[in-house]
């Protein structure tokens, strides 16, 4: 069984990790924007002012995954999810088939346009 996952956040990631538990031979592949493992968002600040490195906020470090044959592709971006084919494409036109798909994208805060939210 194939697994990709969108996206490295706290969904994505225990995601693989339950999918794991679950199918030791599955093979998982997560894909990502980011150009970093996945890491404590809150903490960002701290590593923004020099007060900690980017390896004291990654939850899991790159052995996590390769014990639990979890492949991160970092740094790209899902352009196209092909249903019919099973396959999704990257920014740099690869492509990643699957049997089963999680966008775990997460999303992103706004200030909806209703009178009186200012």
């Amino acid at each position: 069984m194939k697994y990709v996952i969108i996206g490295n956040g706290v969904a994505g990631i225990d995601a693989a990790i339950a999918i794991r538990r679950n199918d030791s031979q599955g093979e998982i592949t997560i894909i990502t924007r980011s150009a970093e493992l996945h890491y404590y968002r809150p903490r960002i600040i701290e590593y923004l002012a020099d007060e900690v490195t980017m390896d004291k906020i990654t939850m899991y470090k790159e052995e996590f995954y390769r014990d639990r044959n979890i492949v991160n592709v970092l740094g790209r971006k899902v352009v196209k999810i092909l249903p019919d084919r099973h396959e999704i494409i990257d920014d740099r036109g690869a492509g990643y088939p699957y049997d089963r798909l999680l966008i775990a994208a997460g999303g992103y805060s706004f200030m909806p346009p209703v009178a009186g939210s200012d």
